[in-house]
């Protein structure tokens, strides 16, 4: 028997029949095509081809020298990973930020697990920048296309030609693509105008999971061939329509790459699809089979599964060929302080509220003096509206909407089970958090004006009896240190530059040895971001507060 290699499929090919009792049966992601009665596996799959075969097989020179070359590629990529090989320098990248580049220079798909606030967006935009004979998609979160990626691309690759084509990007942002690109449009142009000119241009495009699909033709008319999923944990499940979609597009693409902070965050049985778009040797072409061959049953009716014991060493040899994991405490020179905004967009009818409201609040302050005065507080009851509720006339607080709890809990499972203190400025906000997190089992404790004993918390949360605590930053304004946490949510901001900074030193202060990572949960077009604007710029608030007014013509 001779193993030949594919070239138009980069796969091994073996011509064997098929039976039930076939060896190549034994050889994950062996799939046989009927057609041409060949058996068919990654190069991945080597190792196993050989342990089945041994000796019967041979190999043609065209496989041999694929085979070698993995052989080889993979040692490297293992030499990097463990540092016992140093990547080439970079201008601007980290020591994992370039082993990634190097490992997309030897394989065109592979699974980049980095924990959250270790820079993995700059990493794939190297890859991308490197790869431009070919259309590139990102799949990603919505709330950090603007944010991250194109704020990453337009500081650090500003000749690289990234196009958002996710609902929240306006007409406005297509006009100032159009002129960064040197593209000849006029203000009057409509947004299908403006897409119409740009489309041909891009290196590479951007859409949120949700709004994949309804894009999918343009992707196809522009024969995109190049492909990253950020926050690959939204394929977990091989039962959803977004995994399936995902999977049949990149079937046959040039490049895949998947990116998470957390791809599993409930079961080890979530890597599976993750891995199967990398390469289906790892696990093999069947999920039952992977499940059946490394978890077992327990519990209730056993319904449950777990991975087995004796089967754990081996599953993380098979996740580790093509996937390379990134612990912030891995990351020597990552900076100090890591900032991430998270931008989310109010449903239709709250943002029209929510103008509606603010409108009537400037006007009623009627000028610019009545705002640098002693009005402040009012405006800053927007904040209600953007954290997901308003106070009625009866003084009661009823809720209106979930888009930034629902953007939090995102945020929380991709941290993974770190610990995290969530500052909130609202009541209402600490205590729907707290019984959220509490519905879903989760260790939590808070601090403000209502906790009874705001000791017992701080005591709770340093010792790892609560994952969590959310609290007011006046609370926990002096003398606090949880330098044993890095990662800090700001659900909500207070105007107070004082407040700020002291909750931003209760993570980064003396004591301190992880990089600290601060996230911002901020509603698009609200004032949620002239006081993030305010605070990072450390400018006057009421004077962010007039222009912003002046800005929306409030006042003149």
């Amino acid at each position: 028997m001779k193993l030949h290699w594919n070239t138009a499929t980069q796969e091994l090919e073996l011509a064997a029949p098929y039976s039930s009792i076939s060896p190549c049966r034994r050889i994950l992601g062996a799939v046989y095509d009927k057609r041409r009665k060949v058996w068919t596996f990654p190069v991945s799959a080597i190792s196993t081809v050989k342990k089945v075969f041994g000796d019967r097989v041979t190999y043609s020179v065209e496989a041999q020298q694929a085979v070698d070359k993995f052989i080889q590629d993979y040692r490297y990529v293992e030499a990097l990973k463990s540092r016992k090989a140093e990547p080439p320098e970079h201008p601007f990248l980290m020591w994992h930020q370039r082993v990634c580049v190097e490992i997309a220079r030897r394989f065109p798909r592979y699974a980049w697990f980095m924990d959250t606030g270790t820079g993995k967006t700059l990493a794939a935009l190297q890859v991308i920048a490197e790869n431009t004979q070919i259309k590139w998609l990102v799949v990603c979160p919505r709330n950090i296309i603007k944010t991250a990626w194109m704020a990453d691309q337009q500081k650090f690759f500003p000749k690289l030609k990234l196009l958002p084509l996710s609902t929240n990007i306006k007409k406005e942002d297509y006009l100032a693509i159009a002129e960064a690109w040197g593209v000849k449009v006029t203000p009057t142009s409509s947004t299908k105008a403006l897409l119409q000119k740009l489309l041909p241009l891009a290196d590479c495009y951007i859409i949120n999971p949700e709004s994949f699909k309804q894009k999918l033709a343009i992707f196809q008319i522009y024969k995109v061939k190049g492909l990253i999923f950020d926050e690959s944990v939204k394929i977990k499940s091989m039962k959803t329509a977004i995994t399936k979609n995902i999977l049949a597009f990149a079937e046959d693409l040039s490049r895949v790459y998947v990116m998470s902070g957390l791809p599993a965050p409930n079961s080890p049985l979530e890597y599976y699809p993750q891995m199967y778009i990398i390469d289906r040797g790892i696990f093999g072409e069947s999920y039952y089979r992977f499940r059946g061959v490394f978890f077992e049953q327990y519990g209730y009716m056993n319904y449950n599964w777990r991975l087995r014991k004796d089967m754990a060493e081996k599953f993380g040899q098979r996740l580790g060929i093509k996937s390379f994991f990134v612990s912030k405490d891995d990351c020597l020179d990552l900076p100090e302080k890591t900032y991430l905004v998270h931008q989310i967009d109010l449903p239709t009818e709250i943002q029209k509220y929510y103008l509606q409201m603010e409108r009537q609040r400037f006007l009623l302050l009627e000028d610019s003096v009545a705002i640098a005065r002693n009005n402040l507080t009012s405006i800053m009851k927007l904040r209600q509206i953007t954290g997901g509720f308003v106070i009625d006339e009866e003084d009661a607080t009823q809720p209106i909407h979930e888009h930034k709890l629902n953007e939090l809990l995102e945020v929380l499972e991709g941290i993974g089970n770190k610990p995290v203190i969530i500052w909130c400025n609202f009541r209402n906000e600490i205590q729907t958090i707290e019984t959220k997190l509490q519905e879903l089992g989760k260790t939590v404790v808070t601090a403000y004006a209502e906790t009874r004993n705001i000791d017992d918390s701080i005591e709770a949360f340093k010792t790892g009896r609560a994952q969590y605590i959310i609290a007011h930053p006046a609370s926990l304004k002096y003398g606090v240190t949880f330098t044993h946490c890095s990662y800090a949510v700001y659900y909500s901001i207070s105007y107070s530059y004082d407040d700020y900074y002291q909750s931003h030193d209760r993570i980064y202060r003396k004591g301190q040895n992880k990089p600290c990572t601060f996230i911002f949960l901020l509603c698009s077009d609200t004032i949620d971001e002239v006081i993030y604007q305010a605070l990072k710029d450390k400018r006057d608030m009421s004077e962010a507060i007039k222009v912003y007014a002046k800005r929306r013509r409030y006042i003149g």
